[in-house]
């Protein structure tokens, strides 16, 4: 919550409805900071299993790369060729994601088999959230017209909701 804070802070700099040049600058240097030690601590905490660390990383950098993606279409930034590139990178990642928790899946069965059914149907629904978000990521791109701010929004929030039921299902 406090990086997506962070963002939209920058975003009213940027747009000069608060703060200084000064002021944007500071937040871009917080948000690459709080990001930075996130993504540290997080494959520190996950380090005991590969796995965990592989999905950790996916979900930070595909969250990250929405997220990014969404802030530079609000601030309207005229940056086609990312339009096009973040979310087939994003598709890419959301692949990878996929495969990496295939092995989880697998030992979430066999609890579920012995009745601990939760952290099976918490991930399945993290998998699902995840590549409906990865396609409405990619909705502007399929359907050839300029990244609507509301769809990403709309992405972004399906995406939370994919993470926090992938967090809840560990």
């Amino acid at each position: 919550m406090s990086f997506i804070i962070l963002t939209i802070t920058y975003w009213f700099c940027e747009k000069h409805l608060i703060g200084s040049d000064k002021w944007r600058k500071l937040f871009l240097i917080l948000i690459v900071t709080w990001g930075g030690l996130y993504f540290i601590d997080g494959v520190l905490t996950h380090a005991v299993q590969i796995q965990l660390v592989v999905q950790f990383i996916v979900a930070v950098l595909l969250g990250g790369s929405l997220l990014a993606h969404s802030m530079l279409v609000k601030a309207e930034h005229k940056l086609t060729a990312l339009n096009h590139a973040l979310p087939l990178c994003g598709v890419v990642l959301a692949m990878i994601a996929v495969a990496a928790n295939v092995n989880g899946i697998g030992n979430l069965v066999l609890l579920a088999e012995q009745g601990a059914i939760t952290g099976f149907v918490l991930r399945t629904v993290s998998i699902g959230t995840l590549l409906i978000a990865v396609g409405l990521w990619l909705m502007p791109l399929l359907t050839k017209s300029k990244p609507v701010a509301a769809m990403m929004f709309l992405s972004c929030v399906v995406m939370g909701i994919s993470s926090i039921t992938a967090g809840l299902s560990m």
